[in-house]
């Protein structure tokens, strides 16, 4: 089988993310879509670490794949949103990070999300600890890492 290389194609062509690409021999033919192109070349390609501004974080599409450095002086929550849920492939995750060894970081879901995890904890152990969560299913993130719940349910 040959193939052809399609390269240098102007801005101006109005490719959509809804658009999808077609590849065809005298025999096969696939369709990829321009969306999932870029998310998985968006996997791919990620590697920074983002720091959060504000106590309260909420992920967003560009999170996927990167390491969220949440070290505020004051308890923290970090959402996993529904624009998060809506962009994600299954497979996609997020880590977060405490770095602050005074307050605790707590995974909270949007409406319409939900946060699945080992025996229903939520919140980052202590400084230095890490939770990663992974979409699984649509609108389902499993929460892993080393976490616990307050007992007393609040910060």
């Amino acid at each position: 089988m040959s193939s052809i290389r399609i390269k240098n194609l102007p801005a101006s062509t109005g490719v959509l993310n809804t658009d999808n690409l077609i590849i065809s021999s005298d025999d096969l033919s696939y369709r990829l879509s321009i969306s999932d192109m870029e998310k998985e070349l968006r996997k791919q390609t990620v590697t920074t670490k983002t720091s959060a501004v504000e106590p309260n974080y909420d992920l967003a599409s560009t999170d996927i794949g990167n390491i969220v450095n949440i070290n505020k002086a004051a308890h923290s929550t970090v959402k996993v949103t529904s624009a998060l849920s809506s962009a994600a492939n299954m497979g996609d995750y997020v880590d977060v990070i405490n770095t602050n060894s005074l307050v605790d970081v707590r995974f909270i879901a949007d409406s319409g999300v939900s946060i699945r995890s080992r025996g229903g904890h939520t919140d980052l152990v202590d400084q230095y600890s890490s939770g990663r969560v992974t979409k699984f299913d649509t609108n389902q993130w499993l929460l892993t890492g080393d976490l616990f719940t307050s007992p007393s349910g609040a910060f």
